[in-house]
This record gives structure tokens, sequence and C-alpha cells, in this order.
């Protein structure tokens, strides 16, 4: 992701939930031990989606996972996050956090396809609207 598909992300980020406004992800951007990736459509060069996070030593957190609306249910968001946990792997990541919405059952099914386990609840994390967040973890490395 570079400051050039700012714009793209905002406008995908505003059909979601909890969406994050530019300068959230532009903050995203200039964090020295974030990360952030966008997925193109191969024909158009158009943006359907991106994810990002941070990573300190050997423990990473997923902070966004983002689909553009008319994209969803594709399987693009696997992608994305088996593209991020490889990279992880090979940079020695040993452990992957994140946190999501306690309705969200597409994100919730994929995160434990993916070998995500509960860890814990946030009660009224979210808010508009309010609602609990599933604290969940994954070990990438031994």
């Amino acid at each position: 992701m570079t400051g050039n598909d700012l714009d793209a992300i905002a406008e995908i980020e505003h059909d979601s939930l909890s969406g994050w406004g530019r300068n959230r992800l532009e903050d995203e951007l200039h964090q020295e031990t974030g990360w952030a990736y966008v997925i193109r459509m191969a024909t158009a060069d158009d943006i359907i989606g991106f994810i990002c996070g941070r990573s300190i030593h050997d423990e990473a957190e997923l902070y966004k996972i983002t689909i553009k609306k008319n994209a969803r249910k594709q399987g693009i968001a696997t992608i994305l996050l088996n593209h991020v946990l490889d990279l992880l792997k090979q940079q020695g990541v040993k452990y992957c956090f994140l946190e999501v919405r306690a309705s969200n059952a597409a994100a919730l099914s994929l995160y434990r396809k993916k070998g995500f386990h509960q860890t814990g609840l946030r009660k009224n994390y979210y808010n508009e609207p309010a609602e609990d967040a599933i604290m969940m973890k994954t070990q990438l490395a031994p």
C-alpha cells in the first residue's frame, strides 16, 4: 500500500463497519513496525481490498482486512490473509493476534480456518453499533 492508494482505500473503508478515515490510514503507512498490502483487479488495476497490521519482534497484530463491497465472498480476504501469514512466518513471527466484531461470522469463520482461536472478549469494544470484540490468536512458528 502506498500513499497513492489512500483515496481508493478510504472509499472502501467508508462502506464498512468501524471504517477508518483517510488520516488514520495515512498514519498506518508511517508506522515503523507496520505493514499494509492491497489487492487489485488484474484487468482494471482497481483496488478491491487491503490488509494492515504491525509486527514487533516475534509477535504481530492484524488490524484490518477490508474488501470492497461488490468483491466480497470471493475469497479475496483469504488471499490477503494467506499472503500476510506467509510473510510473517518468513520473518520469524511466532504469534499473530487480532480482534473482530462478535457478529462478524464470515471473518470468524475465516480466522478459525486459518488456525486462530479465541483468547478473550472485550465487552462493548466497538461502537456504531456497540458490540463486543472477540480476541483471537494463532501460532505461526514453534
